[in-house]
């Protein structure tokens, strides 16, 4: 195969996602329209990773190192800058345009004490009973995680032993957001279960989520 033909296949996939991230960072364009171009790009890069880059890394676990590492390694900046802009776009731009607009994404330390306790109550009876922690150690490795995925990484601390790391899975199942009972937007889920880990692990200390 060209050289030249097989690494700009997969740049020239980039460079279009490039594109379309500049339509998202339009503000002459409706918003949910900006929205929806941030979308696409978090899409196509998730499928940009399951097809082309895991075809890239099977070359190279199988001994085809040539144009596979320098194509690796050409897109890896590439990819970096766009997350940095889309996520850029996302935090200081859209987020803060739905929340004008009424659609307010928010965390757990933005809810009342009062919605905090309804939350919990959802938490206990609908979330907690379908998550199933498990901790990483020498007799329980690293997980398959499986593709787009929502998962939560715990650094946990027991007395005298070293840190662990701990993976929660959220089934695919439960809502991606709760609506705050008060009104006051909408609350990830990974938010809900961060909120609630001393149920996830009991008699351990949390360190960090």
């Amino acid at each position: 195969m060209d050289h030249d033909r097989f690494l700009n296949r997969e740049v020239s996939l980039l460079d279009f996602q490039e594109r379309v991230l500049a339509l998202g960072e339009r503000q002459d364009l409706p918003l949910l329209e900006r929205v929806n171009y941030a979308a696409i790009v978090s899409s196509n890069l998730d499928e940009f990773f399951q097809v082309r880059v895991a075809g890239l890394k099977e070359q190279v676990s199988a001994g085809v190192h040539g144009d596979a590492v320098e194509t690796l390694a050409a897109i890896r900046p590439k990819v970096s800058e766009l997350e940095r802009r889309r996520d850029a776009l996302v935090a200081k731009e859209l987020l803060p345009a739905l929340a004008e607009a009424g659609l307010r994404v928010i965390g757990w330390g933005d809810l009342s004490s009062e919605a905090q306790k309804e939350l919990a109550e959802t938490f206990e009876h609908d979330v907690f009973p379908v998550l199933t922690p498990l901790a990483i150690d020498p007799s329980h490795p690293f997980p398959f995680i499986s593709n787009l995925s929502l998962n939560l990484g715990v650094l946990i601390s027991e007395p005298g032993r070293n840190r662990k790391f701990a993976r929660v899975k959220v089934p695919p199942s439960l809502p991606r957001f709760f609506a705050a009972p008060d009104d006051a937007g909408w609350l990830p889920i990974e938010h809900l279960i961060a909120a609630h880990t001393d149920r996830l692990f009991p008699g351990v200390a949390v360190d960090a989520t």
